[in-house]
């Protein structure tokens, strides 16, 4: 079965609209569709470091079952939840 990537476009859009400045990685296999991101040293969520290897350091992730906008929204939900907390 073909998947049609472009079925994940406006998730990926919504991502770079909210998070211009972060960096992501798209990972994909026959069982999950994944998506990771974190700030880079210019984002302004930079400065929400408070040591290294916290979660605004090693990145917010999802490994899903379900389609890649599943994973993306995922980690979205994540990085709201972590700036409600800080």
């Amino acid at each position: 079965m073909i998947y049609d990537l472009t079925l994940d476009l406006p998730a990926l859009q919504k991502f770079k609209e909210k998070y211009p400045t972060w960096w992501f990685r798209i990972g994909w296999c026959d069982l999950t569709r994944d998506f990771s991101c974190a700030p880079q040293s210019h984002s302004p969520e930079i400065d929400y470091i408070k040591y290294a290897g916290d979660v605004w350091d090693s990145g917010f992730h999802c490994d899903h079952e379900g389609s890649l906008s599943d994973a993306i929204y995922d980690v979205m939900d994540q990085i709201e939840a972590a700036l409600t907390n800080n």
